[in-house]
C-alpha cells in the first residue's frame, strides 16, 4: 500500500486557498507520518516556509532567492516532493529540472526516484517574487533507502539560501559554504499569509 501510494506522487496539485486547505495540510502531513511509522523510521519533520535570512518577512523585494539541501544517501530506493512557493518556483534534483509552480496556494507533489543517485544529492529550488512584498517556499522531502526506512528533510533553517549564485549552483559540484541558513517563518498549515484563504 505504500508503495502504490508514493508511486502516484506525479505533478499532482491541491489548491490551498479552497475551504478545506488546512485539512489538506494536516492530512498530507498525517498520511506522511503514518507511512514512515509504518517502516519503523522517526515521525517525519514538519515542513516550514523558509526565505533568505537578509529580508524581513512583510518587506520582500521583487527577485530571486536561491536555496539547496544536501543529502547523503547510500543506496536510494524512492523519493517524493511536495511543494509551494509564493511566488515562482523552480525545482532541481541534482542538477536537472524536475518541475514547476506559479503559486503559493498550490501544493505539488513530485515523486524524484529517477533523479537521485548514491552519494551526495542535491535539492535546489529557485523561488522567485514578482509581485507583493511577501516570499516564501515551503517542501516536505521524503526519501527511502534500498531495505531502509523512509526519512524526512523538510525545509527548515538547515537548507541553504542565497539572493545571488554562480552557474552550477544547482549541481553536487557547487559548494555552498558562503550560503547562509535559511530564515523561518513558520510551520505548513499554520503561517501567515499563506496558510489563509485570503490572496497573498
Amino acid at each position: 500500500a505504500m508503495n502504490a501510494q508514493f508511486g502516484r506522487l506525479q505533478n499532482k496539485s491541491a489548491r490551498y486557498g479552497s475551504p478545506c486547505f488546512h485539512l489538506l495540510a494536516i492530512g498530507f502531513l498525517v498520511s506522511t507520518c503514518v507511512l514512515l511509522c509504518d517502516t519503523n523510521t522517526v515521525v517525519s519533520q514538519d515542513p516550514h516556509w523558509i526565505w533568505s535570512p537578509d529580508h524581513d518577512k512583510t518587506a520582500v523585494p521583487r527577485g530571486t532567492c536561491y536555496f539547496r539541501k544536501t543529502i547523503k544517501i547510500a543506496n536510494p530506493e524512492r523519493g517524493t516532493i511536495a511543494i509551494a512557493a509564493d511566488d515562482q518556483y523552480v525545482l532541481y534534483v541534482n542538477g536537472k529540472n524536475v518541475g514547476d509552480g506559479e503559486s503559493p496556494k498550490t501544493l505539488d507533489e513530485y515523486n524524484i526516484t529517477r533523479y537521485l543517485s548514491r552519494g551526495k544529492n542535491i535539492i535546489a529550488v529557485q523561488v522567485t517574487n514578482r509581485q507583493g512584498n511577501t516570499a516564501a517556499f515551503t517542501a516536505q522531502v521524503n526519501i527511502k533507502q534500498k531495505g531502509g526506512t523512509w526519512k524526512s528533510y523538510s525545509t527548515n533553517a538547515s537548507w541553504r539560501s542565497a539572493l545571488n549564485t554562480l552557474p552550477l549552483w544547482n549541481t553536487t559540484f557547487y559548494n555552498d559554504n558562503r550560503w547562509k541558513e535559511s530564515q523561518v517563518f513558520g510551520v505548513l498549515g499554520e503561517t501567515e499569509p499563506w496558510d489563509h484563504s485570503e490572496p497573498v
